[in-house]
């Protein structure tokens, strides 16, 4: 075949391709908006507890868990987008991450001795627990919706840093929405984010698993 010719077959078929934003802006769109969501849907299901501002402006202990939380957020939505783009280099960002989700675990352990907030029951929500998921789930769909635009090499550990960042907002959300007790952070605000994670990571192994044999 002329080689001309054969170019030209090629080409026929082709279609035009809308170029994908950048990784930087989508995960900002990402964050802003699914930080919104969770905020105006928890605000509608019950009014947050009660002077947090003056907690978050009072307490050095409790703005520090916020911070590494927040922080650890940040990190794994990173990594979860840049895992996403073969060839981009993400393990110490990733190591950073879980080093920030540890630290922001400890205050709460720490906390059964040297709590940051004095516990109480102001602002408890009957059902924080499943609170938990409405929130993360939809963030969670649509990021995962985001790596799949582009070229995942690693899906498991793909959607297990998206869980995480979808799972940390809720749970950061409700320090200032819910009780502060450590033991009621731990079983209704964290865990739901090991659960969230474990789910999805375990579902993406599966399908993985079935659509290579």
């Amino acid at each position: 075949m002329d080689e001309d010719k054969l170019i030209a077959s090629l080409k026929a078929d082709l279609l035009p391709v809308q170029p994908l934003g950048s990784a930087s802006r989508i995960g900002l769109l990402w964050l802003l908006a699914s930080v919104a969501y969770v905020l105006a849907l928890g605000a509608g299901l019950g009014p947050f507890r009660p002077g947090f501002v003056g907690e978050l402006l009072g307490a050095p202990r409790f703005s520090i868990e916020m911070i590494l939380g927040s922080a650890a957020l940040v990190c794994f939505l990173v990594v979860a987008l840049l895992e996403s783009i073969p060839g981009r280099a993400v393990g110490g960002l990733r190591r950073v991450g879980w080093l920030l989700l540890l630290a922001w675990l400890a205050q709460f352990v720490i906390g059964f001795v040297a709590p940051a907030l004095e516990p109480s029951m102001l602002g408890k929500r009957d059902h924080c627990a499943w609170e938990a998921y409405l929130y993360s789930v939809p963030p969670l769909a649509w990021l995962i919706y985001l790596q799949r635009r582009r070229y995942v090499l690693e899906p498991v550990r793909a959607v297990l840093h998206s869980a995480l960042a979808a799972g940390l907002i809720p749970a950061l959300m409700m320090q200032v929405a819910c009780m502060y007790e450590p033991g009621h952070i731990l079983i209704f605000h964290v865990l739901p984010i090991g659960i969230l994670a474990t789910f999805a990571a375990g579902l993406t192994w599966m399908l993985s698993q079935r659509a290579d044999s």
